[in-house]
């Protein structure tokens, strides 16, 4: 695994940044093992895209990615304590690198629950439903087509009339791989659905 930077040198007053080589962000923090993991992925990830030669400049900017992080503290208003937070980051932003998109997954999940409450206000007597839409496994070269298909699906399950009643909702997609290596895609839908239905 490619070693993630990491120093002591203070910046300001309030910014930390990392610049000695490390084994891996868990190293000085336990609770950082997840990036620790993604990051290796993603280096595998980059393995792949750099052989083959119109893919070299992915495998660069991923290779490159999450390299510096610089840190300040942050004062947590409920329990009065500081700690060192993410507050500069050097991310490649290439669509299939891991730590990019668990990093894109995580700011979804946190737009969503602080739109919660609010939603919720608007909507008190509301009902949440959760669906998962899935379809016979696939292999891969004929995942693409098969993603398709089903974005095709659910926009002709929104337009039935049986689904006009529906308030909103979320939808992710979802790809895992079977024991035989085949993909496995499937939707998973939060519904907010009015208390008659």
């Amino acid at each position: 695994m490619e070693n993630v930077t990491a120093s002591t040198s203070v910046h300001s007053s309030e910014i930390i940044a990392l610049e000695q080589p490390r084994d891996g962000l868990s190293d000085y923090s336990p609770n950082d093992v997840p990036w620790d993991i993604h990051r290796g992925q993603s280096d595998d990830v980059g393995g792949i895209y750099a052989s083959a030669l119109e893919f070299e400049r992915y495998a660069a900017r991923m290779s490159d990615c999450g390299g510096l992080l610089l840190f300040g503290w942050v004062l947590n208003p409920e329990t009065s304590v500081n700690a060192l937070r993410l507050r500069t980051a050097y991310f490649c932003r290439v669509r299939h690198c891991p730590v990019c998109q668990w990093r894109r997954s995580l700011m979804w999940q946190a737009r969503f629950h602080q739109s919660l409450p609010q939603i919720v206000l608007e909507h008190p007597k509301a009902r949440w439903l959760f669906l998962t839409l899935t379809v016979p496994n696939c292999p891969i070269g004929e995942l693409g087509a098969t993603l398709t298909a089903m974005n095709a699906g659910w926009n002709r399950l929104q337009a039935r009339k049986e689904l006009k009643a529906v308030i909103g909702w979320v939808r992710t997609t979802e790809v895992t791989r079977s024991a035989i290596g085949e993909a496995h895609p499937h939707f998973h839908v939060l519904l907010m659905v009015p208390p008659s239905m």
